[in-house]
């Protein structure tokens, strides 16, 4: 009889104390294909970040690790940056000046 075991590993990221909706976790699924974009993918996925100057920031980071990324643009009243991981997820940093709930 032949048996499979299957096991991943979640990485989760969140704030310092752990304020509920800080939180993102990634499940890391040996033997799982790519995604691929379309009906029932997620499309993107938006953090948002304090600032302009924080924006800058990570374009600046983005580019020297040779990121794919879109110009930054503005999208509902916000200045946004999208860009791609290493494994093709679309990412998106969006400034709310602090204008949404506080930072925890």
């Amino acid at each position: 009889m032949a048996v499979e075991l299957f096991c991943f590993i979640s990485f989760l990221y969140e704030n310092a104390v752990g304020t509920p909706g800080t939180d993102m976790t990634y499940f890391d699924i040996p033997m799982a294909a790519r995604t691929r974009p379309g009906v029932s993918s997620i499309s993107n996925t938006a953090l948002r970040i304090q600032s302009n100057k924080a924006l800058q920031f990570w374009l600046k980071q983005l580019d020297a690790f040779g990121v794919t990324r879109d110009d930054i643009i503005e999208r509902f009243g916000r200045q946004t940056l999208t860009f791609r991981d290493f494994e093709g997820a679309r990412l998106m940093l969006v400034v709310d000046d602090g204008n949404g709930v506080p930072y925890g």
